[in-house]
């Protein structure tokens, strides 16, 4: 292994490069800092240990620069009793330990050690959680996402391809759909997910409070403001920022937004100084974003500065082959609601009937629905009965037993229950109301359009 010392003192670097040779690494020692961030660009020295004090320049600036070029090397400061303080500083800024001098082979032994075996638990823990995602991919979850539809093994593709760079991604799609958690899994998957994760609802915060709480403010800036505050955006600094609904922000708010975006820099509110920033910029929206553009909701040149990479969530609805495999995992995940030890379990009918329901509110409506079926199902079984009558009249055809089902594979006996489904709901529809097609529709919670079409479908006629 490679290791780099700093230090203007020249017999104190040489002393401790002879050290480090002992301890079988190969060493260089050098005094200009300047030099010394050069060597680590050039050669990526496994462990760097430098002074703090230093003439040529400050300690914690070098370390600063030297952790942009090489993120991955070791650091270990070495620093003079009246210096601990910035030492302790270091290793909030990431080091992984620091000398105190004079300290003894022993002592850099223990430190050095230390450090490295840290690295590679870290390394090795890093590899392992790669390996488990790949494995449980397999198995139809990524990152606590469940799916295994072709769509949503498409987006879990598109992840791993993308969590690695710094791209501004747009996550568009309905509101429920799990925007949030792909934001959560692409930091998850990128070079920094060690540092944090910030997630805004644009929503939640009035519009006139928006570039106080993303930029900061001074002191003084406007009444009330009795102290400087740093804003989000320094808050999550070298981390993910996610805003949620950015359609919503008012346009002169995506007009500062997007400066701030393109020259990643800002002042904060009140201020005159320049502040840069160093942030993986997420964004997700329930709207088309095309169309929030064309109805002069969302800017333009915001749209295209953040959609460099688009990832469109599709609705429930149309990935309903992953609802059995929700309903286990939301089934699961609400074992702590119930009063019972024992597991719960949902009987074939009972599935069949969520997945053929069209779920508006999307995953988040089911987890609502799956959880609620937890809590008041009887003897640790979900039934039909336990269903709400808003998802399900339990008179209908989702009653019928489902016993043929089990001839067929599952692709063809789930599109025959949606067709005897679909045709015996819009017959029993349409004579509910005595065959009034418009009453029957708005009844049904269907698109007169849709309504139609599905009558054409299956040559159903209306007696009115």
């Amino acid at each position: 292994m490679k290791a780099l010392v700093i230090d203007d003192d020249l017999i104190f670097i040489e002393t401790v490069a002879e050290l480090m040779e002992v301890l079988n690494f190969e060493t260089i020692a050098i005094r200009n800092p300047v030099d010394a961030l050069k060597y680590t660009k050039e050669e990526l020295p496994d462990i760097i240990l430098c002074d703090l004090s230093m003439p040529q320049m400050n300690g914690l600036d070098l370390f600063k620069k030297a952790k942009e070029l090489h993120p991955k090397a070791i650091f270990i400061v070495m620093t003079g009793y009246a210096s601990v303080e910035s030492a302790v500083e270091a290793m909030r800024m990431g080091a992984s330990d620091y000398l105190q001098k004079p300290f003894s082979l022993e002592h850099l032994d223990l430190v050095v050690k230390r450090a490295v075996n840290e690295r590679n638990l870290k390394r090795e823990n890093q590899e392992l959680k790669v390996k488990l995602g790949n494995q449980v991919s397999k198995h139809y979850k990524f990152h606590d996402i469940i799916g295994k539809s072709p769509s949503m093994r498409k987006i879990f593709a598109q992840i791993e391809k993308v969590a690695p760079t710094n791209a501004n991604i747009l996550i568009s799609g309905e509101s429920g759909t799990g925007k949030e958690m792909i934001a959560r899994a692409i930091h998850a998957y990128s070079k920094r997910q060690e540092e944090k994760f910030i997630g805004v609802d644009c929503c939640a915060i009035p519009s006139h409070l928006l570039p106080s709480e993303l930029f900061g403010y001074e002191k003084g800036a406007f009444t009330g403001a009795d102290r400087q505050r740093p804003g989000l955006f320094e808050e999550g600094e070298r981390g993910t920022f996610f805003m949620d609904e950015i359609t919503e922000i008012d346009y002169d708010m995506q007009a500062k937004l997007l400066r701030a975006i393109q020259e990643r820099q800002f002042r904060r509110v009140g201020g005159r100084d320049l502040i840069s920033m160093d942030v993986r910029l997420l964004a997700a929206t329930k709207r088309n974003p095309l169309q929030a553009v064309q109805d002069n909701i969302f800017r333009e040149d915001l749209y295209y500065r953040l959609n460099t990479i688009p990832i469109e969530l599709p609705a429930l609805r149309n990935r309903k082959e992953d609802i059995p495999l929700l309903i286990q995992h939301f089934i699961k995940s609400s074992s702590y609601l119930t009063a019972s030890d024992e597991s719960i379990q949902i009987e074939s009918d009972a599935v069949n009937a969520l997945i053929h329901y069209d779920w508006p509110g999307n995953i988040r409506e089911l987890r609502n629905i799956v959880e609620r079926m937890c809590i008041l199902s009887s003897n640790n079984c979900i039934k039909i009965d336990d269903i709400p009558q808003e998802i399900i009249n339990t008179d209908s055809s989702f009653s019928m037993e489902s016993s043929w089902l089990n001839e067929m594979n599952y692709k063809d006996a789930k599109n025959q229950w949606l067709k005897t489904f679909e045709k015996e709901y819009i017959t029993n529809a349409l004579e509910n109301v005595n065959g009034n097609i418009s009453r029957a529709a708005e009844k049904s919670g269907i698109n007169r359009r849709t309504f139609h079409r599905l009558l054409q479908k299956y040559k159903v006629t209306s007696k009115a």
